[in-house]
């Protein structure tokens, strides 16, 4: 064939259809070939952020006949255009949510810490200097041994035992040791998280608990793909090829960069946004979950090998699809036989409409089942039905064929670019990636460029001349379920809509709206907040070791305390986030229960059902766990600050510790700032933190 694609590609399929050597039949969904580097680089591959805008519109077709009369049912346009607009900018809504969630315009957990990190070194690099400066350090370290000593003493004289002088001293050395430690390494490196400063602290902290809290999120959000009843299914065998599939290779990849809480957002919108607008769009049921994803990857501008790559990697490595094939390129979908040829009102080029409704038909029509064989999908095999003028060869396709012949054959041409009944391929393309050139007449006496226009035309469905509305039951191939649910598929794929699209596209404005507000504002600013506490408590901490020093009891409580605060700000947007997650198991089951979702999670019922329960779903789970939080466990409210701190787990310690960390910086930092001496600002720390941990 002379093209290395060609004989890499045909020497990792095996005789039975395609399937890649040592993969398993029916593999899962994974992410874990995928160069995200590359593939999620151009285009981010959280698809909330990747597809919400391209939901502006559903798809259509006119051909010449059919204009005139969509012209007279011009209610259909009205509701379909708006209520696409409308929906889209629900969906940029989600969109901004998730960015929020991740940091977005609010900087974020990590910009948080690099201004709060620096600013918590300087005050301890201050308060350290003020200290051990050389006029004051005897004075300072006079004070914390005399009250050692004379205390110890004093409980020997009372027969407590010399243990207690002992224990005394141990405190005083080990605090006064570590303190110092402390504030030299934040003097010497005030900007940087060097060890043992308090933007050291933080930033480990949390490290510590992205990659532990974090990461139990993600695993439980992937994990839900896997039970099936979502919209990503990693195990669809349905189609090996198929949306589910695709959108699970998404998910995966984007977690290896996103944090848990815009992982939680994306699920939320794609069971409840993304349902919409596939219901808007291409109906109910298995086929809408099947074809979704093609049209918004065009308009989001994915090339042809990331979307070859993704495909490749949803099919669990079944090396089945090649990035030149027409599969891949739906400008190219053109019937011309020369791509140089020049247009003419008598003979005009494919409109864009017609090009994009011969690719998704592709897609609708062709399937890759576990064994890496292509197989023409139920319900569509009325496409070798219709009675066209082939432009090449004897009938539309790669064989000759009677009508409602087989299309295994060229589905796996137009999947793979290889003729699997000849030595013909059907690349569009010649080369790799930016080396690719299209294949514009049929100088390559083995991939004609007529062929390819042939194998496009099988695909095509005029609007004004096929009769689809008939064949799709006489020749669909299926049960009469089947055949009616591609009727519907390809109705709505053609622009049959109504004004129950604007209706959708209100209420999902309204859902929009309110998980902005939620999950963007909310939980967004939640992540900033806490970093910049977590901070001021590392800095609790580090004052906390002059009481240690003072009184061993009360010391040992207030860093305790000081350090659990500090962790639990720290922890709370990982928590929020895992409680996101249940709340998308909440969704989808309610919807389930609703018979919205099937058991396979395909979308049922109607567009109204689905966004009332969208919307008021989640406020639900709100309203629930609050309810649990506040009556049942009596922990307070956890989307308060203080019951946040409950629900992690680390109890009335959070608000004394955050009470004890804030007076002791604040009552030491105005001492220094306005000239105090050493003895000043030890006793005004010692003070807040004594008030609130008693001796």
């Amino acid at each position: 064939m002379g093209f290395m694609s060609d004989m890499i590609v045909l020497a990792t399929q095996d005789a039975g259809g395609g399937q890649g050597a040592g993969v398993t039949p029916g593999a899962p969904a994974s992410a874990d070939t995928l160069n995200t580097d590359v593939v999620c680089r151009a285009l981010d591959c959280l698809p909330v952020d990747r597809w919400a805008t391209a939901t502006i519109s559903g798809t259509s077709r006119e051909d010449f006949a059919s204009k005139i009369v969509n012209m007279l049912n011009f209610t259909d346009a009205i509701g379909n255009s708006l209520g696409h607009m409308l929906n889209a900018v629900g969906n940029g809504m989600w969109a901004a949510a998730a960015n929020l969630a991740d940091g977005g315009v609010l900087a974020g957990s990590d910009k948080a810490i690099a201004l709060a990190g620096p600013a918590a070194n300087t005050m301890a690099a201050g308060i350290y200097k003020a200290l051990f400066d050389p006029a004051t350090i005897g004075f300072f370290l006079a004070i914390p041994v005399l009250v050692a000593i004379v205390a110890g003493v004093v409980a020997v004289y009372m027969r407590q035992g010399a243990g207690v002088l002992a224990r005394r001293l141990v405190c005083l050395f080990l605090a006064l040791g570590l303190f110092y430690m402390m504030g030299a390494t934040s003097a010497a490196h005030p900007t940087d998280a060097y060890p043992g400063t308090p933007y050291w602290l933080v930033s480990t902290a949390k490290s510590v608990v992205d990659e532990a809290g974090g990461g139990v999120t993600k695993a439980f959000n992937g994990a839900l793909e896997k039970t099936g009843g979502l919209v990503a299914d990693p195990s669809d065998q349905s189609n090996m090829a198929s949306c589910r599939r695709y959108t699970s290779v998404l998910n995966q990849a984007a977690r290896k960069n996103r944090n848990a809480m815009s992982d939680g957002v994306n699920l939320m919108w794609e069971e409840t946004g993304l349902r919409v607008w596939m219901r808007g769009s291409y109906g109910a049921g298995a086929n809408a979950s099947n074809v979704f994803c093609r049209i918004l990857e065009y308009r989001a501008g994915a090339d042809a090998k990331a979307m070859s790559d993704i495909t490749t990697a949803g099919m669990g490595g079944l090396n089945a699809v090649q990035q030149n094939a027409i599969a891949f390129w739906p400008t190219m979908m053109s019937t011309a036989k020369d791509l140089r040829v020049q247009y003419t009102l008598k003979l005009p080029a494919d409109s864009t409409t017609q090009m994009l409704d011969r690719w998704v038909m592709l897609w609708n029509v062709c399937k890759v089942d576990a064994d890496g064989s292509f197989k023409a999908r139920a319900g569509f095999k009325f496409v070798g039905a219709i009675e066209r003028k082939p432009l090449a060869g004897s009938a539309a396709g790669v064989v000759s064929r009677e009508a409602g012949g087989p299309l295994a054959s060229s589905c796996e041409a137009a999947l793979t670019g290889i003729d699997p009944d000849g030595n013909d391929t059907y690349y569009v393309t010649r080369g790799d990636a930016d080396k690719a050139k299209p294949v514009t007449d049929d100088s390559d006496k083995t991939n004609k460029r007529s062929e390819i226009a042939n194998l496009t035309l099988l695909f095509d469905v005029n609007t004004a001349t096929s009769g689809w509305q008939q064949l799709v039951f006489t020749n669909g191939g299926g049960n009469m379920q089947q055949n009616t649910a591609a009727y519907r598929l390809i109705d709505q794929q053609h622009g049959k809509s109504s004004l129950g699209t604007l209706s959708e596209g209100f209420l999902n404005g309204v859902a929009g709206e309110v998980n902005l507000i939620v999950w963007g504002l909310l939980c967004g600013s939640l992540q900033t907040l806490s970093m910049l506490v977590a901070c001021l408590a590392a800095l609790g901490l580090f004052l906390a070791l002059l009481l240690l020093a003072v009184s061993p009891d009360a010391g040992r409580r207030a860093v305790g305390n000081a350090l659990v605060q500090m962790l639990a700000w720290v922890a709370g947007p990982t928590v929020v986030a895992l409680f996101g997650s249940l709340g998308i198991l909440f969704t989808n089951i309610g919807m389930a229960l609703l018979g919205l979702v099937d058991a396979d999670g395909n979308t049922q019922g109607g567009v109204a059902g689905l966004l009332v329960a969208a919307i008021f779903l989640p406020i639900l789970y709100v309203k629930a766990v609050k309810l649990l939080c506040v009556k049942v466990w009596r922990i307070g409210n956890p989307f308060s600050l203080p019951g946040l701190a409950q629900l992690a787990g680390f109890g009335n310690g959070m608000k004394r510790g955050l009470t004890m960390a804030a007076g002791a910086a604040i009552a030491a930092g105005v001492c220094v700032a306005t000239g105090g001496s050493a003895a000043m600002a030890l006793g005004s720390a010692g003070m807040a933190m004594k008030d609130i941990v008693p001796l």
